[in-house]
This record gives structure tokens, sequence and C-alpha cells, in this order.
């Protein structure tokens, strides 16, 4: 990911402020989360985080004590009276949804007899004994990130407080239901505050001094439409291109990076407002070879317009 590091300098509202661009490759990210409850037996290194959505059918149950549950072969259809279900077999180790009088709660399985099914204690189910539930499965979904893992290399910070690397800063908003794994158990949480810490780090050192403050910003690749395609021999780079046109004279092949509408920042995204590579190619005339030179140019205006510095690559 690339990002656009853009430094603020001037103090105070009146005085104008100096925006800098500057380009660095995003290396890793770190996102601290605060859950809804303080996972008992939960180790404090090498965790690992999934989300999880309550999925498939509803049975009926009924509240034996705080932790222990009663799931009835009959479910709940979308419409109509409850239908007849084959007895549910629940594991030692799965999670369940567990809804009393509309308010869903998720808990751990930790003993399974028959359809008493006895939940972890991080959380007691509210009411009395007697008391009419809904059970429902709890399943893994997809991240949306090619992984199955929404976070890894977790640690605990606190009491509820967790810690973990993370390939995009969107996978933990609030109220989201999310598996955290220790070892061979998975326990059940919910996301409770929307505001988190993120840890940026980059590949190489932006020379940033303490307490400077940057915006940043994710850019979008712009290509011409001369098409190029470029070959790698030890460090140097040879570009084929095939010219728009047939007349003689300069055809321009730029490449501008622009400041994305939209940016979250990923491992591998890059922080600059507007950067932009042109090469120029002077069309050969009487059998000269083409000349062609190459630079960068740099934007600093807010509206990723055109005006900037030029330097020598």
């Amino acid at each position: 990911m690339v990002i656009a590091a853009m430094m603020r300098t001037g103090i105070g509202k009146p005085q104008p402020c100096v925006m800098q661009a500057a380009a660095f490759v995003v290396s890793r990210l770190r996102q601290t989360i605060t859950i809804d409850r303080a996972i008992a037996g939960l180790g404090n290194i090498e965790l690992q985080c999934i989300p999880l959505a309550a999925t498939g059918l509803t049975y009926t149950a009924e509240r034996l004590g705080a932790n222990l549950i009663v799931v009835n072969p009959e479910v709940e259809p979308g419409v109509g009276p409850l239908q007849p279900a084959d007895f549910p077999r629940f594991r030692i180790g799965e999670i369940v949804e567990v809804t009393r009088a509309g308010t869903a709660q998720f808990y751990s399985i930790v003993a399974v007899n028959g359809g008493r099914l006895e939940l972890d204690q991080n959380d007691a189910i509210p009411g009395a004994p007697g008391d009419d539930l809904r059970v429902r499965r709890v399943l893994p979904q997809d991240t949306g990130n090619g992984h199955w893992l929404s976070g890894r290399n977790g640690s605990r910070q606190a009491g509820n407080v967790l810690e973990f690397d993370v390939t995009s800063a969107s996978f933990f908003p609030e109220d989201a239901l999310v598996g955290v794994i220790d070892g061979d158990r998975t326990w059940p949480a919910m996301v409770d505050v929307a505001n988190q810490d993120l840890e940026v780090f980059f590949v190489a050192d932006p020379g940033l001094a303490a307490g400077t403050v940057v915006d940043l910003h994710g850019i979008d690749v712009v290509v011409s439409e001369d098409a190029a395609t470029f070959t790698r021999e030890d460090q140097a780079l040879l570009m084929t291109v095939a010219m728009a046109g047939s007349a003689a004279g300069e055809v321009a092949i730029v490449q501008a990076l622009r400041r994305a509408t939209a940016w979250r920042p990923a491992p591998g995204s890059v922080p600059a407002r507007c950067w932009f590579r042109m090469t120029k190619i002077m069309r050969s005339t009487g059998g000269n070879p083409l000349s062609i030179t190459s630079w960068r140019t740099r934007s600093n205006t807010p509206n990723g317009g055109r005006s900037g510095s030029a330097t020598s690559p």
C-alpha cells in the first residue's frame, strides 16, 4: 500500500499552513480494540481474531440457570407456528447466540449433556429459570482479505483491551461480533467502541520528528492512453512504448498518483498529495534515434493540480 503523508507546519489559525508531501510504503498495521467483556481464562499473547455471525436454524430453549440451558427439538420458522426438528447436536467449543426477550448474547459451550448446554461464565443469562429462549449457531464469516483471520499476532493489553496485526482498518466497527482465538478455544465478544488506535508502520523511516501532525491519504494511479510495458535488466527498467499517432513529434507518457477519494490504510499502501512521473519521447525524423528524458513532479496544491516542483529522477 502506498499512502501520502502531508506534514503540517504553522502554529495558530491565523498563520498559513504549509503542506509538504512525501510518499511511503506501509509495511504493517496494528490496531487496538476494546471488547464488551474481560474474558476469563484468555491468554495474553499469540491471540487471533475472526469475524462471526449467527446463522442457521433458530431452536427454542429454556433457561435452567445463569449459564445452563436446555435446547428443544423444535425450530422457529420465519412465519407461522413452531415446527418439530431433529434433535439438536451441539459440541463443546461451539459458539451460540442466546436470545431472551429480544436481546441477544453470545457464549462458548463448555459442556454438553444431550440437549443441556453449559455455557461460559463471562456473561450470565438474565432472567429466571424456565424463561423462554431462542438459540442459533454462530459461524465464522468471510473477512474479504483472502485469509480467514481478521487479526493475528494479538496480545491483551488490559482486561478487555486487545491489539492485533490487521490488513484493514475497517475490520472492527462498533458492535461487530468477533471470535478471539486462544490456542484451541474461541471466545465470542462484541467490539465495544468505534474509536480505536491504529499504528502505521512504514518500510523505511519517514524521518518525521516526534509529535509531527500529518494527514494520510491514499493514492490512485492514473495512466495515459499510450501503452507501455517494462522489462527489468539488473537494476534498470527498459520501457517499450506503443506510441499514439504516426506523425513525427513528441509523445509524453504520464503516470499520475493522485489523492484517493476514499482510503483506508493497509499493508502495501503509500502517503503523497499528487505525484507524477513523466517520460518524454522525441520521435526520430531523419534516422536519428529516439531521445528519451524522464522526470518527476510533485503537486502541493489541495485540489491535486499540476503546479509544484520538478526534480530529475
